[in-house]
């Protein structure tokens, strides 16, 4: 997302360095969701779900009416459309990642990373924004997203990377990947990799 700078080497979005872009030319391509937001300020679901369409802003220092209709669109598909006119801040954690993914979208990007996006939901909340995020996959963009729970990274990842003390262990599918040898060498826990009968993996404890 440009915000940190890399130890080595240099991430490349559409083939030129992030370090190189704009901020506003890179928010118009790459959307970050992270685990948790505390604005400085009482802002309502509707400010902050707007603050997606500052950089197309230039040197408006109003909101037009595609960034009103992108802002309620977004509300409408994530869920939060009710709570527009509640101060973000008066919110629970799950309603709070929901506007914070609200916003993301609305930013209109080929690119949306996201940092534990479900951790604060509830398990229907949790299959709502899945849903979500795998039509807009389907759709074309671009998702990159961390999870703790690797049954849920099984279930909706076409390609997952396993990290482990900051090395990627491995990159490829879900099935090559999550192999009860390696999870088990990894996580130091005598877990067991069993295919349910549709095809997908569950990784079950002791």
């Amino acid at each position: 997302a440009g915000i940190l700078t890399p130890a080595q080497g240099e991430v490349l979005v559409h083939g030129r360095p992030t370090r190189t872009l704009p901020r506003p030319i890179l928010a118009q391509e790459l959307a970050f969701v992270p685990q948790r937001t505390s604005p400085a300020f009482a802002f309502t679901v509707r400010e902050m779900v707007l603050m997606g369409r500052h950089p197309y802003a230039g040197l408006s220092l109003f909101e037009s009416e595609e960034d009103l209709e992108c802002a309620q669109k977004a509300m409408e598909e994530v869920g939060v459309a009710h709570l527009a006119d509640k101060p973000f801040d008066t919110l629970s954690g799950g309603e709070q990642q929901l506007v914070v993914l609200a916003r993301a979208l609305a930013q209109g990007t080929s690119i949306l990373l996201l940092d534990e996006p479900i951790s604060f939901l509830d398990l229907r909340h949790q299959w709502e924004v899945l849903r979500l995020l795998e039509t807009r996959a389907a759709a074309g963009q671009t998702i990159l997203a961390t999870f703790h729970d690797l049954n849920l990274a099984a279930r909706w990842c076409h390609r997952v990377g396993i990290l482990s003390q900051g090395e990627l262990r491995a990159v490829g599918t879900p099935q090559n990947v999550f192999t009860t040898a390696r999870l088990r060498e990894v996580y130091g826990v005598a877990v067991e990799v069993v295919q349910a009968p549709d095809g997908r993996l569950r990784v079950e404890l002791p």
